[in-house]
């Protein structure tokens, strides 16, 4: 994808939601998530249409319950009664302790500040020795991202520190009044990261570093 689209989220009027499924010979079919934006012109045509639209995403059957709850917060922002994001639930096992992390303790941006630092030295560290570096998780990154994009944890995660920075420097410096802005972006990203398989996730997003989306 070259390039990136922000959509104010203010700006959403309308969620079309069309779930995946199977067909008779069982061989899946995907569904999409399409964004009806104020002033906008979206397309017709059911999911083929759906693929190409820069306002909709397309997710397979597995992928279907997590879009449900992203479906579910857009539509409670639209009827001015907006659900908290404690609320969501992710399907996979793995997301469990990650969101007890995130909403069963308070963020102290001090001590995120030096746990991001010692993270970075230790990072120093260990590339000087020959140990087989791990991996980020596809789900802990775009959690992540969807849930704390605006203080651009996911980026310190896939060690762009420089892009995690800006994140953080916009949601500090504005106090808060850019927040929608910087988490509109996360949100973004941790769709398309969840969109991805993992050996994709790990080549577009780990081997040739693509930063942005």
């Amino acid at each position: 994808m070259a390039g990136s689209k922000e959509i104010p989220i203010r700006n959403i009027t309308a969620v079309q939601f069309k779930p995946a499924g199977k067909t008779a010979d069982w061989v899946p079919l995907v569904g999409y998530l399409q964004f009806s934006v104020l002033g906008g012109v979206e397309k017709q045509g059911g999911v083929f249409k759906a693929v190409d639209d820069e306002n909709a995403v397309a997710f397979n059957p597995e992928q279907q319950p997590n879009f449900e709850e992203v479906k579910r917060y857009v539509d409670s922002i639209i009827d001015g009664e907006p659900i908290s994001l404690s609320e969501l639930k992710f399907t996979d096992p793995a997301t469990v302790e990650i969101e007890q992390s995130i909403w069963n303790k308070p963020i102290e941006i001090n001590k995120l500040k030096s746990n991001l630092l010692r993270t970075t030295d230790s990072s120093r560290e260990l590339s000087q020795e020959p140990t087989v570096t791990r991996k980020p998780s596809r789900i802990l990154v775009a959690i992540t991202a969807i849930f704390l994009g605006f203080f651009g944890i996911h980026k310190f995660i896939l060690g762009y520190h420089r892009e995690g920075f800006i994140l953080l420097g916009i949601t500090l410096i504005s106090m808060g009044t850019l927040s929608l802005f910087t988490w509109l972006v996360g949100l973004v990203e941790g769709i398309f990261y969840l969109l991805k398989s993992d050996r994709q996730f790990q080549t577009q997003y780990v081997e040739n570093k693509r930063r942005w989306f």
